[in-house]
């Protein structure tokens, strides 16, 4: 992937979360897009999220604050073939995914503070919710794991 093209991604995932571009890292190594304070001084708070970043990019989140629903009812099925993690991430709405079918998700250290439904999800190959804090209520309804969960 291009310089030009990185910087274009980076563009677009910050105008999609509602947050500065300086919050949008790419790590070559992982070839994974970073969301998180390099300075590790403050939470980034995401006013969006848009269910085509997760068909586009790989992405790390690292203490983010979701002040948005986060949601994909489309109704469609959906390989997400790409990596999502989140670490010490506070999800303050609801999180509603139907019909999707993840490769690789993690939520390590999460607090979720409203409803989480995953509605007839499929969990491919590694799964976490690692000491993470489900303080409303959780569904995995229709769901499921072919693999690792932990």
């Amino acid at each position: 992937m291009g310089e030009f093209d990185k910087e274009q991604a980076i563009a677009d995932i910050a105008e999609n979360l509602g947050i500065s571009k300086e919050y949008v890292n790419f790590d070559e190594n992982k070839k994974i897009y970073i969301i998180k304070d390099n300075n590790n001084l403050k939470k980034i708070h995401i006013k969006n999220f848009n269910y085509k970043l997760y068909e586009r990019y790989n992405l790390s989140f690292t203490k983010c604050i979701f002040e948005c629903e986060i949601k994909d009812t489309r109704g469609l099925s959906s390989d997400i073939e790409n990596g999502i993690f989140f670490l010490k991430c506070e999800f303050e709405n609801k999180i509603l995914f139907f019909n999707l079918y993840f490769k690789n998700i993690s939520f390590i250290l999460c607090n979720f503070k409203n409803n989480t439904t995953f509605q007839a999800c499929t969990f491919k190959t590694f799964c976490n919710f690692e000491s993470s804090v489900f303080e409303n209520f959780v569904s995995f309804d229709k769901s499921m794991f072919l693999d690792k969960v932990s």
